[in-house]
């Protein structure tokens, strides 16, 4: 027998999950004298791989949103000439696997000629996410998305000032 799971039940309840390995012993003419097993407790482990699918299954799922969200971005940036693009990121901030490619879109963003405004970020989950190496620079970040909101009008009429000189001067 080899890595057999079992659970065990101990006194108080709990329980524990082993691999279980066993082997018989031979003579030199065949006969069976003995057996040996050794039971290993897998219980972290076991919970430690459970952890790392759920991970993976999330990582998988906020890869697919982000990608969707990046093709979404790059269309209204490149083909309708939108200048600027709220990135509302609650409660993504603690998590770096999810932040970072966020951060990264809004800084394509910049670089597309958008202004990218990351809404809904706390002061101590920029600190967090700078402790994780996630650079900020050189993206506008707002602490509500109504702030967001607020500033995007100012941009936009910023904009609409430039063009009106451009064009009456």
């Amino acid at each position: 027998v080899r890595d057999y799971e079992l659970v065990i039940v101990t006194k108080d309840g709990t329980e524990i999950t082993v691999a279980y390995n066993a082997s018989i012993y031979k003579d030199e003419k065949g006969k069976v004298v003995g057996a040996f097993g050794v039971a290993r407790d897998i219980t972290e482990y076991k919970k430690v791989k459970k952890e790392l699918i759920e991970t993976i299954e999330r990582l998988e799922l906020y890869t697919t949103r982000v990608n969707s969200l990046l093709v979404t971005m790059l269309e209204y940036v490149t083909d309708k000439k939108t200048n600027v693009v709220i990135l509302d990121i609650a409660g993504v901030a603690e998590n770096a696997e999810i932040a970072e490619p966020l951060v990264n879109i809004a800084r394509l963003s910049k670089l597309l000629g958008a202004t990218c405004i990351v809404t809904s970020i706390k002061l101590e989950e920029v600190r967090k996410l700078t402790d994780m190496g996630v650079s900020l620079v050189p993206i506008t970040t707002e602490r509500s998305l109504k702030e967001g909101l607020r500033y995007t009008i100012v941009i936009v009429e910023e904009n609409d000032t430039n063009r009106t000189k451009k064009t009456s001067g």
